[in-house]
């Protein structure tokens, strides 16, 4: 009886294999092969160890009202509690962990804007408020917030990511926000960070530490005693420079950094990706010899190995982006420049090197910022932003699973401009792109005779659409949810969908203007730099770079990042990155390890809260510094089933070229005055980017000089900002690096100055000028010691800012007779 037991048993099993087999061979290979390289099912991302809400006070305020109050929870802990916009007579009074427990006193105030301190009265009374950051909450967990101007009540659980409560009739606002938790806490800078997955679910973070020569930390806008500067020598830095690391987050803690280069470099953007073998590489351009070349170098099992440098070209090469494909080789892209003109090129993983450069673009014009994705069936996407038809345009070129290098394809390509790219497959293998966009005619002439263009930073809004092979789709639009133009207030109802008022460019704004008025152009949304992440489900995040809600503080004004996600149906709100205060061109690294779940690591300096003494400029410590925070959020809802629409395939439309006849005739002009021969060289030095303490209404220090490369066709430039960012180390060293970076002399004509703006006595504004980098800024009224003698010596130019023959110049003479002729547009 057992033996035939054992009999039917195995008479049983041999069937089930037979039928598995059977219905395994019936499976196309194409299908086979998914599954086989398919990872596990989609892991569920933990529960957020700790929340945040940001708690608004007194958003529908006339004038300046008390709000003194108290937060206290019923169930859980307050682990950090930090002031949202607090200016002078604020303050966190308490916070007690154990109790649930915080107090503060705090009062809204008129809106701070460049200049406002002249005119308070013409400024709006805006919000005031906290964040809150809580741990050990459920979800019955209520929170009581009591002020002088009324109490309320909410429980932590109802309020999900990109919904927000309003209570007291609307004066009172609570939305959840992310935990932001800081990577880095030092007096040095760090920025830049790029973020990459590994096989073990690891996220890897590489950045840039910028440590800043110790007697010039602290804002210079005097010197400490009444000694004048005598000699540029004084004000040589030596114990300064970059330097890449390298951290590792997972299971919720964060590795100590490893460095992956010596200290005391001259380096730029990193990027970073893990191969399938578990190699991390880490690539970085650094400026040796006087141009940006390309590295590389791996961490094997913690430990760095052989740098390698990848380009030896005479032209730089520089913001790399990188990432692995589904045979776990890496591909790294980058911007390159070769005889004056920006290529994209790119190099793929070959077992412990990589290849030889691979041109994915060149063409008589520049090729800008490019992007990268790779699909889990083996195609790369590389994506960037050209010039070649006189505005910018989006293209694309992908390697197959063989590494062949595919056509390429226009992504948007209308006479608008379209730049700044961002890629993410989704695991259908869908193509997701995002990009800004502006109106006709960027960087052209703006100004009180002429508004045929736009100014440099006029308007910004994301646009996102999604690839199938040949075939392109629309998503619900995304500009519903995005602001509109910007506005003081957070809640402020416009969106970037609105319908807009006014045409751009127009030409009628020049005409019709007041005598010594500055043409206005229409208000438009300023949401920039987006960046596109899908998880395992296929969830699309977005975060994006705005303006909104406005602000300034004395060292400028202040950009936000946000994010919204795609559930395959329609978009959040938008959800605010706590710690993301910063720069314009300030883009934060995004990862993720599983379904629903999103890491976002950025820098920020603080420039959210003011400091009355640096709006002032009254010298002293710099209160400001760059630092690394990571924020982590977890979207629980399950992704719907995607709803698209089918979109027009872009094509190429006819443009212009940027070298107009009236730039080509003054380049070819020339006069004789005795035996000197002279011609005109067009320029400008001085531009209001985001770097500039006065409201940086000309947009990103990149995009300057993407306007002198290409819109305008300039022959020289000293760029850009006062007293290159309010007197700071680590901008001047960011402005004097892309001074360096952008420095092309096979480009003829093309001329780099290294400028410091003073503004001696506040009555005439003069450019000191050198020939070499990697010195510290003098302060602003030592400049006007710099007499033509001193100057001389010191390899320097004093230039005042326009040329005008009752200050004495009428042009400035270079060792090749050309004379220099200021410019000013596009504004």
């Amino acid at each position: 009886m057992k033996k035939n037991w054992r009999f039917a048993i195995s008479i049983l099993a041999l069937i089930v294999t037979i039928i598995f087999l059977l219905s395994y061979l019936s499976i196309d290979r194409n299908t086979r092969t998914s599954r086989v390289n398919a990872e596990a099912p989609p892991p569920t991302a933990p529960n957020e160890t700790e929340t945040s809400f940001r708690i608004l006070l007194g958003l529908t305020d006339t004038q300046n009202s008390v709000w003194d109050g108290s937060f206290e929870i019923s169930a859980g802990e307050v682990v950090r509690t930090e002031p949202w916009r607090f200016m002078e007579g604020d303050s966190i009074e308490e916070t007690a962990g154990s109790t649930g427990i915080v107090r503060w006193k705090l009062t809204t105030r008129p809106a701070r804007a460049f200049a406002s301190a002249q005119n308070p009265a013409r400024q709006n009374v805006v919000a005031n408020g906290v964040t809150v950051t809580l741990s050990k909450t459920n979800s019955s967990t209520e929170a009581v917030v009591k002020t002088t101007q009324g109490e309320f009540r909410f429980r932590t659980a109802e309020i999900t990511y990109g919904k927000s409560l309003k209570f007291l009739g609307g004066r009172a606002m609570v939305d959840r926000v992310p935990a932001a938790t800081a990577i880095t806490k030092t007096p040095d800078e760090q920025d830049y960070p790029a973020a990459a997955t590994d096989r073990d679910g690891g996220v890897w973070v590489a950045y840039l530490h910028f440590t800043a020569d110790p007697k010039f930390r602290g804002i210079r806008w005097t010197l400490p005693s009444d000694d004048e500067i005598k000699k540029f020598d004084e004000l040589k830095e030596v114990n300064h420079g970059d330097q890449v690391m390298l951290a590792r987050y997972a299971n919720g803690v964060w590795s100590k950094p490893i460095a992956m280069t010596e200290g005391r470099g001259d380096l730029f953007k990193p990027a970073v990706a893990a191969d399938g073998s578990g190699r991390v590489w880490v690539f970085w351009s650094a400026n040796q010899g006087g141009n940006f070349d390309l590295y590389a170098r791996p961490l094997v099992k913690n430990n760095p190995g052989r740098t390698i440098k990848l380009t030896a070209d005479s032209g730089p090469d520089v913001v790399p982006v990188a990432t692995t494909d589904a045979n776990g080789n890496v591909i790294v892209a980058w911007q390159a420049f070769r005889n004056g003109r920006s290529q994209i090129r790119a190099m793929r993983q070959k077992g412990d090197g990589f290849s030889e450069e691979i041109i994915v673009a060149s063409t008589n014009s520049n090729e800008w910022n490019p992007a990268i994705a790779a699909s889990t069936t083996g195609d790369v996407t590389i994506a960037w932003d050209s010039y070649r038809k006189g505005d910018y345009d989006i293209y694309s070129r992908s390697f197959d699973r063989s590494g062949n290098l595919r056509a390429e394809k226009p992504l948007a390509a209308s006479l608008r401009y379209e730049a700044y790219p961002s890629l993410a497959y989704d695991p259908s293998g869908r193509l997701w792109v995002a990009w800004e966009e502006s109106d006709e005619g960027w960087g052209k002439d703006f100004g009180a005779d002429e508004t045929t263009g736009i100014g440099l930073y006029h308007g910004r809004w994301v646009r996102v659409q999604a690839w199938e092979g040949e075939r392109v789709f629309s998503p619900a639009d995304v500009g519903a949810v995005l602001p509109g133009s910007g506005r003081v207030r957070v809640d402020a109802p416009s969106r970037q969908s609105d319908q807009v008022q006014g045409i751009q460019p127009n030409p009628e704004l020049s005409k019709n203007r007041r005598p010594n008025q500055t043409p206005q152009p229409p208000a438009r949304p300023r949401n920039s730099y987006p960046r596109l992440l899908s998880d395992r489900n296929g969830r699309i995040f977005l975060a994006y770079r705005t303006a909104h809600p406005t602000w300034w503080s004395g060292i400028g004004s202040v950009w936000f990042e946000n994010v919204v996600s795609y559930d395959g149906q329609s978009w959040t709100n938008p959800i605010f990155i706590n710690h993301s205060d910063n720069l314009l061109d300030n883009r934060p690294a995004l990862a993720s390890t599983a379904a629903g779940e999103m890491l976002i690591v950025g820098s920020s300096d603080g420039r959210q809260q003011f400091v009355p003494r640096v709006a002032l400029y009254q010298a002293g410590n710099d209160p400001y510094n760059n630092n690394l925070f990571a924020s982590r959020m977890v979207i629980s809802d399950p992704v719907k089933q995607m709803q698209l629409q089918p979109a027009a395939t872009p094509s190429a439309a006819a443009g212009s070229n940027a070298d107009t006849p009236n730039a080509r005739r003054l380049r070819e002009y020339r006069t004789t005055l005795g035996k000197q021969e002279y011609r005109i060289l067009r320029g400008e030095f001085h531009r209001h980017t985001e770097i500039s303490m006065d409201g940086g209404s000309d947009g990103s220090i990149w995009d300057s000089f993407r306007y002198v490369l290409d819109a305008s066709s300039m022959d020289w430039v000293g760029c850009c900002d006062h007293d290159n960012g309010h007197g700071r180390e680590y901008t001047w060293w960011l402005t004097q690096k892309l001074t360096d970076l952008f420095h092309l002399p096979v480009r003829s004509p093309y001329v780099q100055l290294r400028t410091k703006r003073a503004i001696p006595g506040r009555t005439s504004q003069h450019h000191l000028c050198r020939t070499r980098h990697s010195n510290a800024p003098p302060p602003a009224e030592n400049v006007r010691g710099f007499n033509r003698q001193r100057t001389r010596h010191a390899d320097a130019l004093s230039i005042p800012q326009i040329f005008q023959r009752d200050r004495g110049v009428s042009h400035i003479r270079h060792k090749h007779g050309d004379g220099l002729a200021g410019q000013r547009s596009a504004r």
